[in-house]
């Protein structure tokens, strides 16, 4: 009777002698959880980067320790070459949760584009021990830095003199002094010359990258074919001005923002009438005038030498 009960209690330990280990494994083990959002509609960390602007966002963050013994929890973001600011570690007590914030910071005026972003959350301590085993929980999300707009025009020649019935263009640089592409739109005020409308444009819009060479567009100009009746300047010569506005409009910034970005400028044009081909052809006029005095002159003549012969002969046969 005594062996089968000695029997039983060697059994009875051996088997609940796993069970103690299990469970004491269980209470050490090192657990850790991450979640972090974007406070921004598009739910990535938006990073405005146009001059003047605070260069920096930010992503909430809830960690926590769902397991049984206090821990240390080191905080490490990685964010695709932006700076990043968090929290180097947190203690939490067992289950117990803490809130932090990520910020990022970009450089001013970047292109626009998204990043990648990692927050990690890793055990690096269990009660003042290193942890048994690895325990870590990551969160992805993206940084976009965003797009702003920014514009600027250029008259190659601000005063331009073109002929009257001549055929000239107007050259004009555009520049992206933005941070994205860009479509910029292009009007004129559409001055009336003598009746006619002088000036045109090829197309009115204009794709232009950022932070690339300037984009050339021409306006044409068809003057009038004769500037006679113009007034006479100082030099006796006659000339119209007219002065005509150039604009371009940043399409991004009136379709995606409140402020419709745009730049203007005055372009001086003075057609002059060509004096020497006026000359001449006044001067051809009056050749024509006196040729044809000098005909009536000459007619006149030969008729009054013929009237004056059959005079005297006449006589001459009378005497």
């Amino acid at each position: 009777m005594r062996l089968i009960w000695l029997v039983f209690i060697l059994l009875t330990t051996s088997l609940a002698s796993p069970l103690i280990d299990n469970s004491a494994a269980q209470n050490v083990a090192a657990a850790v959880e991450l979640s972090c959002t974007a406070p921004y509609s598009s739910g990535s960390v938006e990073l405005e980067v146009h001059p003047g602007a605070a260069l920096t966002g930010y992503a909430d963050c809830t960690v926590s320790n769902p397991s049984a013994h206090t821990e240390k929890i080191a905080i490490e973001v990685t964010a695709d070459g932006l700076a990043t600011a968090a929290p180097g570690s947190i203690y939490l007590a067992a289950g117990d949760e803490s809130d932090f914030q990520v910020t990022i910071r970009a450089d001013s005026q970047m292109a626009v584009q998204s990043k990648s972003l990692t927050i990690t959350a890793t055990v690096q301590e269990t009660s003042g021990l290193p942890p048994p085993n690895v325990a870590e929980s990551s969160v992805n999300m993206m940084a976009a830095i965003m797009q702003y707009a920014g514009l600027n025009l250029e008259m190659t020649s601000p005063i331009v003199s073109i002929e009257a019935g001549s055929i000239e263009s107007l050259e004009y640089k555009v520049y992206n002094q933005g941070n994205g592409l860009d479509q910029f739109t292009i009007s004129t005020n559409g001055d009336i010359v003598d009746g006619m409308r002088a000036f045109s444009l090829p197309f009115t819009g204009i794709e232009v990258e950022a932070y690339g060479p300037p984009a050339i567009f021409r306006i044409t100009v068809n003057t009038p074919a004769d500037g006679s009746d113009w007034p006479l300047n100082a030099d006796g010569v006659h000339t119209l001005t007219v002065d005509v506005d150039v604009m371009i409009k940043s399409q991004f910034s009136c379709e995606y923002t409140s402020e419709c970005m745009s730049v203007s400028l005055t372009q001086k044009v003075i057609f002059f009438q060509n004096q020497t081909l006026e000359e001449q052809a006044e001067a051809n006029d009056l050749a024509s005038s006196s040729e044809q005095q000098m005909l009536i002159y000459g007619g006149a003549g030969a008729t009054l030498l013929l009237l004056l012969f059959v005079f005297f002969a006449l006589r001459k046969r009378q005497s």
